[in-house]
């Protein structure tokens, strides 16, 4: 369904009527049968064997995409996830394995999903004058987002907001460290510009790392403003150990 809602906006852009997309759409249901029934057994017997194309050649069809998306500034939150679990399986050194070894990865990114949203994604070490967490992940651009996500928490109470618009950050930076520094003082000086955020997404597009914040306008009337945060302070620290990623942020509070 949101892929056809996605196809649609596309047609929309481009001037073409919705009746002649849902004609095209609708010739290719017959074609679809056959891979889901394939889709469905790799999956249950956790065999991503095949002879579909590669993901390096699969990820170029949502890069174009993204950029022409952002050309016409349209939502392209589909695109923007299909490119990031295919990055995901290319930086773990399966770019040129089958495209159907990514919904292995899209599966364990659902079960991440899930634990995230019954865990805090951070850990409080001290509070007074400053405010220092600890984030752990189990990657460099989860922690990012981890991060990202926890320092919303500290400012207001996560359930009140709603992802009705997403605001895009890209930061270039040459160490994990200083990227981390300014991803959350960028986020940081979004909240302040008025827009609050749920969930944070990291998309990287060659050396620049995107970070996308799903979130919508503050109103006081609806939003729990919970910890005022002043500064990130530069004593930051990363560490990668035993496939396990962690960061110590404080904040000025």
């Amino acid at each position: 369904m949101f892929a056809f809602i996605q196809g649609y906006i596309v047609c929309e852009a481009e001037g073409i009527g919705a009746e002649y997309f849902t004609q095209a759409a609708k010739s290719g249901l017959s074609t679809l049968g056959g891979f889901f029934d394939q889709m469905s057994a790799k999956i249950q017997k956790k065999d991503y064997a095949g002879d579909e194309a590669t993901i390096e050649a699969w990820s170029s069809g949502p890069k174009r995409f993204l950029k022409w998306a952002k050309e016409r500034a349209i939502n392209s939150e589909i695109a923007s996830t299909h490119l990031r679990l295919l990055e995901r399986a290319t930086s773990e050194g399966h770019g040129q394995a089958d495209f159907f070894l990514s919904l292995r990865d899209l599966a364990e990114e659902l079960k991440e999903m899930q634990m995230a949203d019954k865990e805090e994604p951070y850990k409080e070490l001290e509070r007074g004058k400053v405010l220092a967490i600890e984030v752990e992940a189990d990657s460099r651009n989860a922690l990012f987002a981890r991060a990202t996500n926890a320092l919303s928490r500290i400012m207001v109470q996560p359930d009140d907001v709603k992802a009705a618009q997403r605001q895009e950050i890209e930061i270039v930076d040459d160490t994990d460290v200083e990227m981390m520094h300014d991803i959350l003082g960028a986020a940081l000086n979004v909240f302040r510009s008025g827009l609050i955020w749920r969930d944070a997404e990291i998309e990287e597009r060659g050396g620049p790392i995107v970070v996308w914040l799903s979130g919508e306008q503050y109103d006081p009337d609806r939003h729990r403003l919970l910890t005022e945060i002043k500064a990130v302070q530069e004593r930051l620290v990363i560490e990668n150990k035993d496939g396990k990623w962690r960061t110590r942020i404080t904040f000025d509070i």
